[in-house]
């Protein structure tokens, strides 16, 4: 349970670094061309879980990336000699904190590839306390192609636009997603992606 709450904290804190997003309150004008992939993989007989994400920003000509995956760790008997004493795994986890990255993104959604080398810290959490047992330096590699397939759905939504100037005007959000077909290594091993999809997402005042 631990490795998926800090999953999905890791999830946030992948929104937060790509994509400024945009609410009631107000977020800033976006053109950017992305590229997602879960995924799997067995190094050594041990199986990791992860996601990559690649955020093309057309407007202010960046590209960003987050790249993580984890795995449960040992067990541990947690509260032991109590009467809430339970089992649980320690969660080891990668998260990529320098990342360069080279990738493509189509504009038309049909093809997206990446090669990202990302150096950062495996850190092996406790499953009682969530206090770090272990972490030490390190860089991986994650090298994708996505094909895109099927029919692009978009969405549109009227949002609130914040202005370099501080303004709040009022804007629209067009969302455009495509499945995708992937091929992803990570430092060569290849991967089991389990989601792939192509998107791009434009937030623009109205007028």
């Amino acid at each position: 349970m631990r490795l998926l709450v800090r999953a999905s904290v890791a999830a946030c804190l992948m929104a937060s670094v790509l994509v400024a997003p945009v609410s009631a309150a107000g977020g800033p004008p976006i053109n950017s061309f992305d590229a997602t992939t879960a995924f799997s993989f067995t190094d050594r007989g041990v199986e990791w879980s992860g996601y990559v994400r690649l955020a093309d920003d057309r407007l202010n000509g960046i590209q960003r990336a987050v790249a993580f995956f984890a795995r449960l760790g040992p067990e541990r008997v947690c509260e032991a000699g109590t009467p809430d004493e339970y089992v649980s795994n320690d969660s080891i986890e990668f998260f990529g904190e320098k990342l360069v990255i080279d990738a493509k993104v189509r504009d038309d959604l049909t093809l997206a590839t990446f090669e990202i080398l990302a150096i950062g810290h495996k850190t092996t959490y406790d499953a009682c306390t969530g206090e770090i047992v272990s972490s030490r330096n390190e860089r991986h590699s994650f090298d994708g192609k996505l094909t895109g397939t099927g029919e692009i759905t978009t969405e549109v939504d009227d949002v609130d636009v914040l202005l370099p100037d501080g303004t709040v005007v009022p804007g629209t959000r067009t969302f455009d997603q495509r499945a995708a077909d992937a091929k992803l290594k990570v430092d060569r091993i290849a991967a089991v992606v389990t989601d792939a999809s192509i998107n791009h997402n434009v937030t623009v005042p109205n007028g």
